[in-house]
């Protein structure tokens, strides 16, 4: 569980840090531009790099079923999507919000 978790914080900072890039902020294509700055989306793609070096994956546990490249899928999208709720949670509640 501990492995997981430290998965889901690396995905998390590098999702921040890859965001943040100048690069990132000046990108000319559109498609790019919406796939970087999208904590869901870019985390998805991030957190399915991240099983590979990181070997964590989730269905094998859950479910006792190991599919090679789906199972890896399955794994970047509900962490991604999982972190992404805590990301929105923690806005939420410790954001700062003008009209």
């Amino acid at each position: 569980m501990s492995e997981y978790v430290f998965y889901l914080v690396v995905g998390r900072v590098l999702i921040y840090l890859v965001q943040t890039l100048p690069p990132v902020q000046s990108m000319k294509n559109e498609y790019f531009y919406k796939l970087f700055n999208c904590d869901l989306c870019l985390g998805v793609w991030l957190y399915f790099v991240l099983t590979v070096p990181l070997q964590v994956e989730i269905t094998t546990q859950f479910a006792g079923v190991y599919v090679p490249l789906i199972s890896e899928i399955i794994t970047a999208a509900i962490s991604s999507t999982l972190v992404h709720y805590v990301a929105l949670g923690w806005k939420t509640k410790h954001g700062i919000f003008t009209d």
